[in-house]
């Protein structure tokens, strides 16, 4: 887990795989309070990026969320959000299985 600022993301780039370093150019070049709701293709289905508007949950109806493939890039543009972190492996996921590469888990 990296919690950062975009002003930082330049340290992160090489990380991983050249698509982590594609996905955080296109982060840090686009202007998001531009943009519309909904999916977008970066690389096809390999970088897309789903922009969203929403009223944020009190703790208690909030769930942890947890992937074993894909790397998730939270982007917060306006507002404020709480966001949990916990080590994956001690968790049992609430649907018993992940599905499309997501679980969640109780927080």
């Amino acid at each position: 887990m990296i919690i950062d600022k975009i002003e930082n993301v330049q340290i992160y780039k090489n990380l991983w795989n050249p698509r982590f370093g594609q996905a955080l150019n296109y982060l840090q070049n686009t202007d998001f309070t531009q943009i519309k709701p909904g999916k977008y293709e970066i690389d096809g289905e390999n970088i897309y990026m789903l922009v969203q508007e929403y009223d944020t949950k009190e703790i208690t109806a909030c769930n942890l969320e947890g992937h074993q493939k894909h790397i998730d890039i939270q982007y917060i543009v306006l507002g404020t959000e709480l966001i949990g972190v916990t080590i994956l492996k001690d968790q049992l996921p609430i649907n018993g299985h992940y599905e499309n590469d997501c679980a969640f888990f109780e927080s």
